[in-house]
């Protein structure tokens, strides 16, 4: 594809037709994450699954299929980029754009893609066919009493090995083999995108989680059965030095076991009580979630900007100052880091809340899962903590003269 000069306006071909999918909508997204992306970008580091293997395909319902996942609330409120695009105002979104997804582009006719979504009952098409967007807009739910937890209908697997190219693919038919309605299939991953060799699976419905779990006849990975864990007989300690890839490939060689992604949370919450593991700091490992962004309907990205990734909010600043007062926030910009909807000194920031409590306990991700840490590492990882703790000291030595109150952030 041509270098798009960004100091040049993008010139639209004559017959958008004529260009492959994946042209079209490369030339969209860099338009696109031109003017919402933040400088630095994050790499697929340990990621090894290949999309481009994927066979080609005009086949409508896995058309409908892939792209109603994209767009359904269990990935929609986690995606950062295509929820900036759609907001809680449900925008319409470009098909090409979407055609040009990693996992898209095995259907190689553009005019096939469109075509198929007419019979989505998730998406619709604008008149001239150029657009999609959801029927109905996810429904943003603030209050963390009435958020739809996925953990009720999700089950945890393990035994999967080390990632290959086509494992995210293969453990997606596994399952689907039980013709239960799935709504996704998420590859656990450390800090460092590799695989840990288990998944969580998120049924439709609770009663689909259910049928799942009362299936006599479960299918087969590798010739193995699938085998219920037992949380009181199952080992939960520390890695004894090995990599998340080794860890992968011992588990695998136990065979391939299950239980319910509640019943995985109670386990490990048990497990950091009794010290076996530690609960991990929070604020090194973000996720978002649409759900629990401050600021408004669409404050995604660093930062708390409040129109998806990387809008502005134009209002004045006194008229944002006071409305920042009113949901809880002291003078100023946040009084801390992260100002407006940053990493500021709230329920999810480092420290202490508003109330001046200490956050203490385990940290919840946004699915319910706690984030935890082994108790021990092996050398290599010791030998980069500490760099990094290094120069977060220096960091953290500069911050402190910045700020006039506020705690200090302490390296586990």
């Amino acid at each position: 594809m041509t270098d798009i000069n960004p100091e040049e306006p993008v010139q639209a071909p004559a017959v958008v037709e004529e260009k492959p999918i994946e042209a079209v909508a490369e030339e969209k997204k860099d338009v696109a994450e031109e003017k919402t992306t933040t400088p630095e970008k994050k790499e697929r580091v340990g990621i090894v699954s290949d999309a481009s293997l994927l066979p080609e395909s005009d086949d409508p319902k896995e058309i409908i299929k892939q792209v109603e996942f994209y767009f359904a609330d269990s990935n929609l409120r986690f995606d950062k980029f295509l929820y900036g695009l759609v907001g809680e105002e449900n925008k319409w979104v470009d098909i090409a754009l979407v055609a040009g997804f990693n996992r898209m582009r095995r259907f190689k006719n553009l005019d096939n893609v469109k075509k198929a979504l007419e019979d989505s009952e998730l998406m619709e098409l604008n008149e001239e066919k150029t657009k999609m967007r959801r029927k109905n807009a996810m429904v943003v739910l603030k209050d963390p009493k009435l958020v739809d937890k996925a953990i009720t209908r999700s089950v945890y697997a393990k035994g999967f090995g080390a990632e290959t190219k086509t494992s995210q693919f293969d453990i997606e038919k596994f399952f689907e083999k039980t013709g239960i309605t799935i709504n996704a299939v998420r590859l656990r991953r450390d800090d460092d995108k590799v695989f840990k060799g288990s998944v969580f699976v998120e049924f439709k419905t609770v009663e689909d989680m259910k049928k799942f779990m009362e299936l006599e006849d479960k299918p087969e990975w590798n010739g193995q059965k699938m085998a219920l864990i037992d949380p009181k007989t199952e080992p939960n300690t520390d890695k004894e030095g090995k990599t998340t890839a080794e860890q992968a490939i011992a588990e695998a060689s136990e065979g391939l076991k299950y239980m319910t992604k509640q019943d995985f949370v109670e386990m490990k919450m048990a497990a950091i009580k009794d010290g076996k593991i530690q609960a991990k700091n929070y604020a090194k490992t973000p996720k978002f979630d649409a759900f629990k962004q401050e600021g408004g309907s669409s404050a995604g990205g660093r930062g708390g900007r409040r129109e998806g990734r990387g809008g502005r909010d134009n209002r004045d600043w006194r008229e944002r100052r006071d409305d920042d007062r009113k949901n809880g926030f002291r003078g100023g910009r946040g009084g801390g880091r992260g100002g407006r909807g940053g990493r500021g000194r709230d329920n999810r920031g480092r420290g202490r809340d508003h109330k001046g409590g200490d956050n203490s306990g385990p940290k919840l991700r946004a699915d319910g899962v706690p984030i935890v840490r082994a108790t021990s590492a092996s050398p290599e990882r010791r030998s980069k903590k500490r760099s990094r703790d290094d120069g977060a000291e220096a960091d953290a030595s500069d911050d402190k003269k910045r700020r006039t109150e506020g705690p200090t952030d302490a390296s586990a």
